[in-house]
């Protein structure tokens, strides 16, 4: 079957049990099974199914049937209109916006005045493509095959022969990384804004910030937890919690419970990160997703180590230059780590794959010009439409 199909059916599965089932139901389990399988058989098919080239598999989907469905008292289809919604609305909520269980650190709505709000998204929409274009665009080849390598992301244990040009690259591909999936969540999330608030089917405040201040990014944990996005946190601390207080019944709030509920997190993030990988294209013994995150929660760790320490303290150095040491501390930590996880992205770059994100490139030909911007006019189309 084709992998989206796979995914329908997933989709369905998860909006159903959700809707018409109870917690501890054999039903959920079931789902689960199902679930499984569906990602198990998409996750290898989707390269293949992900190619610009191909046509849409409209002939795959039969319509649906034409005749007249038996008849139901107000009440019975109420009930499963609103069932099916909560299955629906559970399913496709990450961070509960709005609810009594909207996940933390979310950052507050920028406007919530309807023209205001679509202008500002069909610009944003704009911006990230034009940046994921012209990083796309500015790839070097020779760089890449010279420094952007799998044997180049250990980095510590080959100090004697780092160049200062390595270093200065390395850099570089770590902020261009964090821009480029910055814009390319983002955009993808500002652009599902932009069309449900201009059909009305949610508000501006339904849509805050995809992503919070780096300038809050002064450890490694406020980088994960407050500018970062928090698409992922919810699930994530479900299963943390699930493994650290019902399988393993630590005591809450134990300095082992807190320990394990970070490595449980981002071992669980990795290995979500590494589907991803596989199902791009990426082998698993080049996927960098497990070490990366791995890293990141031994980071965590070992600052939050340090940060006790040093509150203990009685000496204390300004305000300020503990800010300005906690964004470097994060900058460089992340220099370090994040090639773990891009480089064998650039692997399949040096192969001579075609993995651009932008399908019509601004800095490409005539022609392919002209249909981008195209592309732009129709956003700024939806939202002057929409604002009216």
């Amino acid at each position: 079957m084709h992998p989206l199909i796979h995914l329908l059916i997933e989709i369905a599965t998860t909006c159903g049990v959700v809707g018409f089932t109870e917690p501890k139901s054999f039903a959920r389990k079931a789902g689960l099974a199902v679930v499984v399988w569906c990602v198990w058989r998409c996750i290898p098919q989707c390269m293949s199914a992900m190619d610009f080239e191909q046509a849409a598999p409209v002939g795959m989907f039969a319509r649906a049937p034409s005749g007249q469905t038996r008849a139901k008292d107000d009440n019975e289809n109420n009930s499963i209109w609103k069932r099916l919604s909560f299955g629906v609305k559970v399913t496709s909520s990450f961070r509960f916006i709005g609810t009594p269980y909207q996940v933390k650190n979310v950052p507050p709505a920028i406007t919530t005045e309807r023209r205001h709000f679509l202008l500002r998204t069909s610009l944003v929409i704009i911006a990230s493509y034009i940046i994921i274009d012209a990083i796309s665009s500015s790839n070097d080849p020779d760089i890449a095959s010279k420094y952007l390598m799998p044997e180049n992301i250990k980095i510590l244990a080959r100090l004697n022969e780092v160049t200062m040009e390595e270093l200065i690259i390395r850099a570089c591909t770590t902020i261009a990384s964090c821009i480029g999936l910055n814009c390319v969540q983002g955009g993808i999330y500002h652009l599902f804004a932009l069309v449900a608030v201009s059909l009305r089917i949610s508000l501006p405040e339904d849509w805050p910030p995809f992503y919070g201040s780096i300038s809050q990014a002064w450890t490694i944990r406020r980088f994960w937890n407050k500018f970062w996005h928090q698409m992922n946190a919810r699930k994530y601390a479900s299963l943390s919690h699930f493994v650290v207080y019902k399988v393993l019944n630590l005591q809450r709030g134990s300095k082992s419970a807190r320990i394990l509920l970070v490595l449980t997190a981002f071992l669980t993030s990795g290995f979500m990160h590494l589907l991803i990988d596989i199902s791009a294209g990426i082998p698993v013994q080049r996927s960098g997703a497990i070490n990366f995150f791995s890293a990141q929660a031994l980071g965590i760790l070992f600052e939050d180590a340090i940060i006790t320490v040093y509150g203990a303290s009685s000496k204390r150095i300004p305000r300020f230059l503990e800010l300005a040491i906690g964004l470097i501390w994060t900058f460089a930590f992340l220099v370090w780590s994040t090639p773990a996880y891009v480089y064998p992205m650039f692997w399949r770059t040096n192969l001579g794959l075609n993995d651009s994100t932008i399908p019509l490139s601004i800095f490409g030909s005539k022609d392919e010009r002209m249909a981008a911007l195209g592309c732009m006019m129709l956003i700024c189309s939806i939202a002057m439409v929409g604002s009216l």
